[in-house]
């Protein structure tokens, strides 16, 4: 059977190799690759009912743009999956031994409130305590119905490794449970001596000591759990947080995850989350948590997954970060960090920019006018393909101003660009030559940049250190310095430059050069031959019919001498036809 794009609706997500090689382990069919518009190491098959993608994300951690390329390479997928590893937050030592959290336990995402049981906690401002958002509907039931069926039937997460393990003679045997005996948990406040690799000089005797089980069968734990960074890796943290918000695991690659992606976090536990840090069950911990989400997919009904909401629907109806969910939700930025950011700002620029020029442009524009452009098949490879550039002449007067200004807002609009990329444009003009200086141009769009931000880069800072001692504007390489730390710091930026032939030719050379720097190398720019079709030409002719109808519309005849008439002399020109008019209306 041929597979498309569309067939695709579940997505696994996995942010480390070991987590994505131990998720395909669990596919019952494997199919062939199609061709994608993302950099990341992916693989299609079949997972019970469910045709599935399996993506292991390039940075090592989850970025929005990613799974915004993902989302629209496979249009219908619904929901999605975060599978993998996780250190484990265990409580004091329950007589239960199946209650305490081991390694190679599952936790799975959960939480009685209205958020989605996965709380962002981190240092940096903007990432202070808030919740993603809770998965959806299918999710939900579903997991409530798994997890009520292994209250009196074991799970068939073993099952699913020792299959996949007899079919696969040459796995790596890690993918097998490691033994009790290698499974050790130091008390919070005794930290990892410097200098040994395996804890073999730690002392034993700060050894939490906890009833053995009676099995290897890992046991699922259902709560939350805390997406942090790296750094927090430390026993007092983790215990302070686990007081605070009852959280059970850690995890360190969804940081930069969008809250309102509808998912489920599955997280196998390889570790305490503390400086002992254990390698060693990283791959059992991963394909726990990859046979955990097998099973949960194997009992969800096709025919619901094809019923409910497209991902990329559901990311559109909630803003893409969250409102103070947790009352204890510090602002994102203080008065001092505002008025630094101002004060850069001012000393980047203080002559106006073009937004005001956006938005006069922007009125011009009729209902529907370049919707076609947005949807087509130039427009939306730039946008989500390989292609760096997309060129788009035409005649003076054709509406590429007003097409501009519609690509920009439409880009304004994306996801992507709400959670990471910036928008930058110029708007070149012929009687402006003297105030679009190169300086004033690359100011500008520094402006935009940083405009963007909810505070400015610490490598832009240290860039603009010594303007901003001696407040003097930065040189121009100081300038372009600063635009491209911004956009490393983004993950990328949009640009925008409308009327490059309206100029200096030195001027536009420069910025020529300048879009050269920004993607690294000019290569294959989209051509896309600007013109009206018949939509929008009709649709011009309306308005224009509305501009005169008071002089001609008791006089058909006139009318239609007059349209002849300006058809004949406008040759395509919205801007000869609006200047024809105005004697009309006058």
């Amino acid at each position: 059977m041929k597979y498309t794009h569309e067939d695709y609706t579940v997505a696994l997500i996995c942010a480390l190799s070991t987590d994505f090689t131990a998720s395909t382990a669990m596919l019952d069919e494997k199919h062939p690759k199609l061709p994608v518009k993302f950099q990341c190491r992916y693989t299609l098959g079949q997972i019970g009912p469910h045709n599935v993608v399996i993506a292991s994300l390039p940075h090592g951690t989850t970025h929005p743009w990613e799974v915004d390329y993902l989302l629209h390479n496979f249009p219908n997928i619904r929901f999605g999956l975060m599978v993998g590893v996780g250190g484990g937050a265990p409580a004091t030592p329950s007589d239960d031994p199946n209650k305490d959290i081991r390694l190679g336990d599952v936790v799975v995402s959960h939480s009685e409130g209205n958020h989605g049981g996965v709380l962002r906690y981190g240092t940096g401002e903007m990432t202070q305590r808030c919740f993603f958002y809770k998965p959806p509907a299918i999710l939900t039931t579903a997991v409530s119905e798994l997890r009520s069926r292994t209250e009196t039937v074991r799970s068939a997460i073993s099952r699913h490794i020792s299959d996949m393990m007899e079919s696969n003679p040459s796995a790596n045997p890690r993918f097998r449970y490691q033994g009790h005996e290698h499974d050790r948990l130091f008390e919070a406040d005794y930290e990892h001596k410097e200098g040994d690799k395996d804890c073999s000089m730690c002392d034993e005797e700060r050894l939490v000591h906890r009833k053995l089980r009676d099995t290897e069968h890992p046991v699922i734990h259902y709560g939350v759990i805390g997406s942090v960074g790296e750094d927090m890796r430390h026993s007092a943290t983790r215990e302070k947080l686990r007081q605070e918000h009852g959280i059970l695991c850690f995890e360190t690659v969804a940081d930069g995850l969008m809250l309102n992606f509808p998912c489920l976090f599955i997280r196998g536990i390889c570790d305490y989350f503390n400086t002992h840090k254990n390698e060693g069950w990283k791959e059992y911990a991963a394909i726990t948590a990859a046979a955990y989400a097998k099973e949960l997919l194997q009992i969800i009904p096709a025919d619901q997954v094809a019923c409910a909401e497209k991902a990329l629907e559901i990311m559109k109806q909630m803003p893409a970060e969250a409102g103070p969910i947790n009352k204890d939700l510090e602002r994102l930025l203080n008065e001092q960090q505002r008025k630094e950011r101002d004060d850069i700002l001012d000393l980047i620029m203080s002559s106006p920019t073009y937004e005001d020029q956006h938005k006069d442009i922007l009125k011009q524009r009729h209902p529907g006018t370049g919707q076609w452009f947005l949807e087509s098949r130039e427009f939306t490879e730039w946008l989500w393909g390989d292609c760096q550039s997309l060129y788009c002449p035409g005649i003076p007067g054709a509406g590429k101003t007003v097409l501009a200004s519609i690509a920009i807002e439409h880009l304004r609009a994306q996801p992507i660009a709400r959670r990471r990329r910036p928008v930058a444009f110029i708007y070149c003009n012929s009687q402006m030559q003297e105030e679009q200086s190169v300086r004033n141009l690359l100011c500008m769009n520094l402006h935009q940049l940083l405009s963007q931000c909810a505070s400015i880069p610490v490598s832009v800072k240290a860039i603009l250190e010594s303007s901003m001692i001696f407040g003097e504007q930065p040189s121009i390489p100081r300038i372009i310095d600063a635009i491209l730390e911004v956009i490393v710091e983004k993950g990328g930026s949009y640009l925008v430059i409308d009327g490059l032939d309206q100029c200096s030719s030195l001027v536009r050379e420069t910025l020529l050069t300048y879009a050269c720097v920004l993607k690294d190398g000019f290569q294959k720019p989209q051509r896309y031959a600007f013109q009206q079709t018949r939509e929008t030409w009709n649709a011009a002719w309306l308005a224009i019919y509305r501009l005169c109808v008071n002089y001609v519309r008791d006089d058909a005849d006139l009318w239609k001498e007059v349209k002849a008439d300006i058809i004949r002399a406008v040759k395509g020109s919205f801007l000869d036809a609006i200047r024809y008019l105005t004697p009309f209306k006058e």
